[in-house]
């Protein structure tokens, strides 16, 4: 998983890791976990954001759209529904040329092998 906060476009924090959580669910616990970092975060600087994303079911989960039927999904829905009110859901397609997309994207194959071994939750 990987985060990019980004403002003037330029980077102003990122994290990124690996997790054991959920691994039934592989990718997507990878885009769920980076989302529920990026709120922690993001609630701590009195902000609003934008949060840029290309999997639906982050947004759709959290408006209601989709029932949180999975693990994931339901730990998703549990810990970033209170910071909701923080956020503003742009869905874009992945693997398109979105820089910061991609940026995350290499941060998070990163992690792999910066974490291999360790558990980062």
């Amino acid at each position: 998983w990987a985060y990019v906060a980004v403002e003037n476009d330029l980077n102003i924090y990122e994290e990124f890791g690996t997790t054991t959580e959920c691994l039934e669910s592989r990718n997507i616990t990878g885009e769920c976990t980076a989302v529920m970092k990026a709120l922690e975060w993001l609630s701590t600087t009195g902000k609003r954001a934008q949060l840029i994303h290309d999997y639906a079911g982050l947004s759709a989960w959290l408006t209601g759209e989709w029932g949180a039927n999975s693990l994931i999904a339901k730990k998703y829905y549990r810990n970033c529904h209170k910071h909701i009110h923080l956020i503003d859901f742009v869905n874009i397609k992945g693997h398109q040329g979105n820089e910061w997309n991609e940026y995350v994207d290499k941060r998070a194959k990163e992690a792999l092998i910066i974490f291999k071994g360790t558990t980062y939750t």
